[in-house]
């Protein structure tokens, strides 16, 4: 209840996801009345993959209705948790934050750049991954994977690409971890198999660094985003700030395919 208190002299009350969906029902059962008439309940859906019951409850009592692109709007619409409440439900397209996302300012990186110098800013930044990382210091293409492992993401395909990408002579670096400890253990193993394999051209950091995130977005050529849905995708929007090329599978409205440049790089709808 003392959730409420930080916006007690807001006009919006901003909700979240099922975590703080109950805000919504509170506010109109218990609070309104306490001098807050006038304050409205905008409840954003970022993944309805969880809470659904929660999410329910939430666009019955809110005031307005968003999620985080006009795409996975359109996708969700039909789901019982959304389609009574429909009329109120808006997608908005989501935006990094750039204060946080720019190779202008960004303190985790070596030499700062704009389009005018990348090409020798992602150099510079490429060369002290591979150093920090002990990978082969060569202008070889580079992979780079920033994501949860769950299977939200592709994860069948991301092993199947970085298989593929080391098959063809390129780099990859994976940042991530798995909140289900038998896909941590999996990308354990793989990581195992990957040095006994090849060694230097694959490192699986299997942990949470943001530092090496940053490192990750500056120095590699490309960033790997294969998931099965994605409400915004910030993981590529993030990478084309710094000039990395997405390589994506296509979701949302029932489409099942891959775009161009998955293909080229090996990326299949096969498990491994």
């Amino acid at each position: 209840m003392c959730c409420l208190m930080p916006v007690i002299c807001q006009d919006i009350i901003p909700c979240h996801d099922w975590s703080s969906a109950p805000v919504a029902q509170l506010f109109k059962d218990q609070y309104r009345h306490y001098g807050l008439g006038k304050a409205r309940v905008v409840f954003t859906i970022h993944n309805l993959e969880f809470g659904a019951q929660l999410i329910t409850k939430a666009m019955e009592f809110s005031d307005k209705a968003t999620t985080v692109s006009p795409t996975y709007a359109r996708e969700i619409s039909g789901n019982p948790s959304i389609a009574s409440n429909i009329f109120k439900f808006h997608g908005i397209l989501n935006g990094i934050d750039p204060d946080m996302w720019d190779p202008y300012n960004d303190k985790f990186i070596q030499v700062s750049y704009t389009s005018e110098n990348v090409v020798e800013g992602k150099k510079a930044a490429k060369e002290a991954l591979q150093q920090r990382l002990g990978l082969k210091r060569d202008n070889l293409p580079m992979i780079g994977i920033i994501s949860r492992l769950t299977h939200q993401k592709g994860i069948h395909l991301i092993k199947h690409a970085i298989w593929r990408t080391l098959e063809r002579g390129g780099q990859v670096v994976l940042l991530g971890s798995a909140p289900d400890h038998r896909i941590q253990n999996d990308f354990v193993n793989l990581a195992n198999q990957l040095h006994s394999s090849y060694n230097d051209p694959a490192r699986l950091c299997l942990s949470y660094d943001e530092p090496l995130s940053h490192l990750i977005y500056a120095g590699a050529d490309f960033i790997l985003v294969p998931s099965i849905f994605e409400p915004c995708g910030l993981t590529q929007l993030t990478a084309m700030r710094y000039g990395l090329i997405p390589i994506v599978r296509k979701t949302g409205d029932g489409f099942k395919g891959f775009n161009y440049l998955a293909v080229q790089v090996g990326v299949s709808e096969r498990p491994c």
